[in-house]
């Protein structure tokens, strides 16, 4: 074959030309049918290197139903680049986030193996990992289905013939009935660690102490808690009006009763402040995955004195029972946490109140 004609390749899987040919530029044109005039309709992809070409070449085969036998050879990698790149002006860029947090946080080993030699033992192998690294089973559930539809995307390619999906650890979220509530000693306690395991941590590494202290001292949502700013701090008032997502967007509180302003310790603010990071918000750009994560870790570190399945969400309900504890009335409480309605408050906290019950039992001893 001459030089100056794009090399042939097998059938359905186009022609290659090489950069002294076009202009410094691999070049890959692939016959995707034929038009009303009887002409064939070709459609074509250029990259400065052939790999890229070659994972051009790949999107595009695929993207005009012309599957090939390399196509059998794809990686994971090359597959989540491909599902990205088509379902791009589909998802939105949030979703997509959640996509590339799910894939760097548990599923990066796979990326380097062919898709077609996947298996689920692998995946279980993944899913099992994972728990033991101190990843929610929620969030193990929201990252498995997040793979799965890419293989399910293959799968409809024709990529592959089968999910590995299939005949994978089921993850069972078991629902708590009761608030796994910490008595004061144990928060207290629970705060004394905390600096102790930042001290431990790697340079860099994100504080827990501070993001702690002021969840007992306020119950914010985390999102809330992470999207604070500088400016949302005014004497000893703080500013509710935003909160961080999953993926560390920031976005406006998702109801009205969410926007409020708070009184705190003076105490408590001064002592967060003083770990606060260079950037607007005073926390740093973390998101709500990340602390999550650090806190799970912290947890297992401190069974002790912890109560069992305590998660980072039980600091809410520790801030709300203990105002209600100490007499703060319910309406107040209720505007405190962001609550729309008293009766979502009562519904939460109204069994967590036994001295309430003996004091109006005692009322009728006269009787």
């Amino acid at each position: 074959m001459s030089e100056s004609r794009g090399r042939r390749r097998g059938h359905n899987e186009g022609s290659i030309t090489p950069p002294e040919k076009n202009h410094g530029k691999w070049k890959y044109t692939i016959t995707v049918g034929v038009g009303a005039d009887g002409k064939q309709k070709r459609r074509s992809v250029s990259a400065k290197t052939k790999r890229e070409l070659m994972e051009k070449a790949n999107r595009l085969r695929i993207e005009c139903g012309k599957q090939s036998a390399t196509d059998k050879d794809m990686t994971f990698s090359d597959l989540v680049k491909l599902y990205m790149s088509i379902k791009a002006q589909e998802i939105a860029a949030s979703t997509m986030k959640l996509y590339n947090i799910a894939i760097y946080t548990l599923f990066k080993g796979l990326l380097p193996f062919k898709v077609s030699r996947i298996t689920s033992d692998m995946i279980n192998e993944i899913l099992i990992k994972g728990k033991e690294q101190g990843l929610a089973t929620s969030t193990i559930k929201n990252y498995k289905n997040k793979i799965g539809a890419i293989f399910n995307f293959a799968v409809d390619r024709d990529i592959i013939s089968k999910s590995p999906m299939k005949g994978t650890l089921k993850q069972k979220i078991e629902r708590r009935t009761l608030m796994v509530l910490p008595t004061e000693d144990q928060v207290k306690e629970m705060l004394k660690r905390a600096k102790e395991f930042d001290d431990k941590a790697r340079k860099g590494t994100r504080p827990i102490y501070p993001i702690l202290l002021l969840e007992v001292a306020t119950g914010l949502r985390m999102g809330e808690l992470l999207a604070l700013t500088k400016a949302d701090i005014q004497g000893n008032k703080i500013r509710i009006n935003k909160q961080v997502t999953s993926t560390g967007d920031v976005k406006a509180p998702k109801t009205q009763s969410a926007y409020r302003t708070i009184a705190v310790s003076q105490k408590v603010l001064d002592k967060v402040l003083t770990y606060a990071t260079g950037s607007e918000r005073i926390f740093g750009n973390c998101r709500s995955l990340s602390i999550d994560y650090r806190f799970s870790k912290f947890v297992k570190e401190n069974t002790d004195i912890l109560p069992e399945n305590f998660h980072f969400h039980d600091l809410r309900h520790f801030h709300a029972t203990q105002l209600l504890l100490k007499g703060i009335g319910v309406q107040n409480v209720s505007r405190r946490l962001g609550h729309a309605d008293v009766a979502i408050t009562l519904k939460y906290y109204s069994n967590y109140l036994p001295q309430e019950d003996e004091r109006a039992a005692e009322l009728f001893d006269m009787l």
